[in-house]
């Protein structure tokens, strides 16, 4: 199984345009447009997830609508990608898919402790994921802690010149 990991785009911040919660932050136009972006690049790779799962959040449920539209894919909402989730609750929701490949999209720092987990075994590793920014990993078997392999960690922009290379 490929998991592909992915922070959720730019968003509004709490107080512009009305937005009174955390939860409620909306991706910006900008952010709507990068994320777009980037999700051509993930197709221009091969990424093909069957389902584009994502933290409840608007910000992250809306990057996971853009990124199904444009890689084919069925969404779902996943409450173990909630900022302060379980990272060890999300592999065992992914033991019971029979996907080749997912996109799960998700917050920060809660995004580098999965990873972390997938290719360490432990959450100790920290890595920075930009807003957009997706992460690779590769796991012979179902997911379980230590078991996954970093194909890649790609920013944004990395990904947005695959995509205007097509």
């Amino acid at each position: 199984m490929n998991v592909y990991l992915m922070r959720h785009g730019p968003a509004l911040e709490t107080g512009e345009a009305g937005v009174s919660s955390d939860a409620e932050r909306p991706l910006s136009s900008e952010g709507r447009r990068r994320t777009a972006e980037v999700a051509k690049g993930l197709r221009e790779l091969g990424v093909r997830p069957a389902v584009c799962v994502s933290s409840p959040l608007r910000r992250a449920a809306q990057t996971a609508e853009i990124a199904a539209r444009i890689l084919r894919s069925e969404t779902e909402i996943c409450d173990e990608l909630l900022p302060g989730g379980d990272a060890q609750e999300f592999l065992k929701w992914l033991d019971g898919r029979s996907a080749a490949e997912v996109l799960a999209v998700g917050h920060m720092p809660d995004l580098s402790v999965l990873l972390s987990l997938m290719v360490c075994g432990h959450a100790g590793l920290r890595c920075e994921f930009k807003k957009a920014g997706v992460a690779g990993v590769q796991c012979d078997t179902l997911p379980r802690a230590g078991t996954g392999c970093l194909l890649w960690l790609l920013t944004p922009a990395m990904l947005r010149t695959i995509a205007k290379g097509a």
